[in-house]
């Protein structure tokens, strides 16, 4: 096997000039991701410092002297379960959980059939209750949640076998 050993030629102005673009964009977009993460950090702090107190996390006390007395009330867990259980009852309490109102010159009986049924698939088939029980709590906790609605997917691979005489020469091809 042979060896080659190539040397580097140099390289010309405008492939220089588009290194020193490409450090140029780097570095901005490098400055960018600097300052977004300084301006999150505050929120980050918050979050966690909300997250501490709601789970009622607690420091080690040393001030007057270590393993001193360190009472918290859960007041904000308190509430929470308070709001939650509201929200629960306000957006699932009652049944169906979506209102559908015909069209001047339609008809409510249709309307009923589609309320039915946009429950059926909401609370059976997408089981949102449990979703927005974490979503209802989150939202609660952090001041905002985002639930993306999906459908469950379902894939059912199949193999069907079959013999040779079954195939005609021109479906084999």
């Amino acid at each position: 096997m042979a060896i080659r050993f190539h040397k580097e030629k140099p390289q010309p102005a405008a492939s220089m000039a588009k290194d020193e673009k490409a450090k140029k964009l780097l570095a901005k977009v490098k400055l960018w991701q600097e300052d977004s993460e300084s301006m999150v950090s505050d929120w980050e702090c918050n979050q966690e410092k909300w997250h501490r107190m709601r789970m009622r996390i607690k420091k080690s006390k040393t001030f007057p002297f270590k393993g001193c007395a360190n009472i918290r009330m859960p007041t904000i867990e308190i509430k929470i379960r308070k709001l939650k259980a509201a929200l629960m009852n306000v957006i699932f309490g009652i049944r169906p959980v979506v209102s559908v109102e015909p069209p001047p010159s339609g008809n409510w009986t249709i309307a009923k059939k589609i309320e039915k049924f946009l429950d059926h698939l909401i609370m059976e088939k997408m089981a949102v209750k449990n979703k927005f029980i974490i979503a209802i709590d989150q939202m609660l906790e952090k001041g905002f949640y985002l639930v993306k609605p999906h459908w469950r997917i379902e894939i059912t691979t199949r193999v069907e076998e079959f013999n040779l005489e079954d195939v005609s020469m021109e479906e084999a091809q």
